[in-house]
C-alpha cells in the first residue's frame, strides 16, 4: 500500500479512538428565517450599543424598539447580553453607538447572542414578520 493510504488510514483510526476535540463545535450555519428567528429568540429589539466588556465579551445594548419579547424589558431600558463567539469578530469599544435588530437567546437566565443569531442592520427596511411581531407586542400591552 502506498504512503498516503497508510497515512490516511492512521487519521482515520485516531479520529475513532480518540473520538471528537471536546472543544470542537460547529460554526457555520444557516441563517434562519425571521419569521422562525423570532418565533426562537427571547427578545427581539432594535439597539443600541452603550458598552462593551470585551474581556469577557459582556455587551449592554439600549432597547429602543421592541419587536418581540418573552421577557419583561421595556423600551428605553439597558440590557446586558453575553455574546459567545464562534469564528466570528469579538466586539471591541470601537463598536459602541453601532445600530443593529438583535435575536437574542435566553439560557440559564441570561441573555445571549452567538454567532448564529440573526442580526439585521437597523437601516434597512424591517421586514414584515418583524412588523407583524411588534404589532403583537404593542396589542398585548394595550398600546
Amino acid at each position: 500500500m502506498p504512503v498516503v493510504m497508510y497515512r490516511a488510514i492512521s487519521i482515520l483510526l485516531a479520529g475513532l479512538v480518540l473520538g471528537p476535540a471536546a472543544d470542537a463545535a460547529a460554526c457555520t450555519c444557516a441563517s434562519p428565517s425571521v419569521a422562525v428567528a423570532v418565533r426562537d429568540a427571547a427578545l427581539v429589539a432594535e439597539v443600541q450599543l452603550v458598552e462593551v466588556q470585551e474581556a469577557g465579551q459582556r455587551l449592554r445594548f439600549r432597547v429602543d424598539r421592541v419587536f418581540a419579547s418573552r421577557i419583561d424589558v421595556e423600551e428605553g431600558e439597558h440590557v446586558w447580553v453575553q455574546h459567545v463567539e464562534c469564528n466570528s469578530v469579538p466586539y471591541t469599544g470601537a463598536a459602541v453607538g453601532s445600530r443593529s435588530i438583535v435575536f437574542v437567546g435566553l439560557r440559564l437566565g441570561a441573555l445571549v447572542h452567538g454567532y448564529c443569531d440573526l442580526r439585521l442592520p437597523a437601516w434597512q427596511p424591517i421586514p414584515g414578520p418583524l412588523l407583524e411581531a411588534r404589532r403583537r407586542w404593542l396589542r398585548e400591552r394595550g398600546r
